[in-house]
């Protein structure tokens, strides 16, 4: 087995290996090669995946020229997206500050139409009280069932409990749902 790709890290002129595939990129195309030292440092600024960003796949797509290889950089690239959870910077931040817990999903979610869709994103659940439009509330327990029943097979007698306060309008004038998560160890209730 070889390696596809490598990203070279520090302060090299060179941005890839293996040097066969890219054998001095700044030969072949001067702009290119800036792009790609564009693409690094803005990554590596934003602590995102140098290999994963639009950018560097544009580029990418005209210097690879095995047509395998970079279709399965794209299909990585694909996987990486859709199932798998990037906690941001920012999100630590808010979850080490006790301010609220970022509630990361992808659920296959039916709409009373009875049609499903794929939905991802995040929810923010605060401690204490929080409202949600009904969209986003119905998907909230979704989620939260979901999980209740990992924890109660992780933890016996142990799962979550939203506790509803009913319904109440937003500053915007839509109706939302009040509640507040919280977690239930046999008949006991903890926020």
């Amino acid at each position: 087995m070889q390696t596809l790709l490598e990203v070279l890290k520090g302060e090299t002129k060179e941005v890839l290996a293996p040097r066969y595939k890219f054998d001095k990129p700044k030969q072949v195309n001067q702009q290119e090669y800036i792009d790609l030292m564009v693409s690094k440092k803005m990554a590596s600024e934003k602590s995102e995946s140098f290999i994963f960003r639009d950018e560097t796949l544009t580029i990418l797509k005209k210097q690879i020229k095995d047509e395998v290889e970079y279709n399965l950089l794209q299909a990585l690239n694909f996987y990486a997206r859709f199932n798998m959870f990037v906690v941001l910077n920012n999100h630590q931040s808010h979850i080490s500050g006790d301010s609220f817990l970022p509630l990361f999903f992808r659920v296959s979610q039916t709409d009373d139409d009875k049609s499903s869709e794929l939905t991802s994103g995040s929810i923010p659940v605060h401690y204490g009280a929080n409202e949600l439009d009904k969209k986003a509330y119905n998907l909230y327990k979704n989620i939260i069932k979901q999980i209740s029943s990992i924890i109660s097979e992780i933890i016996p007698g142990m799962s979550l409990y939203t506790k509803e306060y009913g319904e109440t309008t937003l500053k915007d004038g839509t109706m939302a749902y009040r509640f507040e998560l919280m977690s239930k160890r046999d008949d006991l209730l903890c926020m």
